[in-house]
């Protein structure tokens, strides 16, 4: 059985945290242990807990979350962390990678993209935990680049039914075909992007109902999905329909 990885969020907008928690709670193997809003609270916090992985902010008040990496790498701390950031500057990006940091996330980002930074850091602590020799294929697996670690990842339950569109494919249980297929003639009668709301109040079923048939499209690749942080209120997830003949077929399969 593999561990559970400690997550501590570094991220002083609790919207933007709030998502951070949720994406980490569709993930097999995180738990948020704690959420600290600048650098001072975490570094109180890591001194006298422990945790696996940081989630840090990069603009923070007083401190930068770049301070922290600096501070913890100075105490021999070399927590594994990601940053999440809405800072695009190469400089950063520089800095971030003297630092030791696993990856580097530009807000807004997908939940696709959240989760293949996330199998990255898993895979490192799986390895580290066995504190044996190392060789050079599984170097390659753990250093290979962000583009291959996305194409060879493997499918989840509903991608790997979408990839055979000659096998019987059924929906899974509590999703009827008649709702699916009204949720997915209101999709791809809307226009880019859309979100939840925007097919709930379109075609007068819940939010949560229609959110599950939305989830279930992305989790067999016929929709797109990214973040919408917008300047007032919660961030929005923000979806749209991945132009794929395949996938169509599929949907048409489903729904007919």
């Amino acid at each position: 059985m593999k561990a559970v990885l400690r997550v501590l969020i570094v991220e002083d907008d609790p919207m933007v945290a709030q998502i951070n928690q949720e994406f980490c709670e569709r993930i097999d193997h995180l738990q948020v242990v704690a959420h600290m809003t600048s650098v001072v609270q975490a570094e109180e916090f890591l001194d006298k807990n422990t945790c696996d992985l940081i989630l840090l902010d990069v603009y923070l008040p007083g401190k930068s979350g770049l301070e922290l990496l600096v501070d913890l790498r100075k105490k021999g701390n070399f927590i594994p962390t990601v940053l999440i950031t809405a800072s695009d500057e190469f400089d950063t990006l520089e800095k971030a990678y003297a630092y030791g940091v696993i990856d580097y996330l530009i807000k807004p980002f997908s939940f696709d993209r959240f989760k293949v930074a996330m199998e990255k850091v898993i895979q490192f602590y799986d390895a580290s935990q066995k504190r044996g020799r190392t060789d050079q294929s599984l170097l390659d697996h753990l250093f290979q680049s962000q583009s291959e670690s996305t194409q060879t990842r493997q499918p989840n339950n509903h991608q790997q039914i979408a990839l055979d569109e000659y096998r019987q494919v059924e929906l899974p249980k509590g999703l009827s075909k008649l709702t699916l297929r009204k949720v997915y003639q209101a999709v791809v009668q809307a226009k880019e992007w859309f979100s939840t709301e925007d097919i709930a109040d379109k075609i007068d079923i819940s939010r949560i109902s229609t959110k599950k048939y939305i989830q279930f499209m992305v989790d067999i690749n016929f929709l797109i999905e990214q973040m919408d942080y917008r300047r007032v209120g919660r961030p929005v997830t923000l979806y749209k329909i991945k132009q794929d003949d395949h996938r169509e077929n599929i949907m048409e399969q489903l729904i007919n």
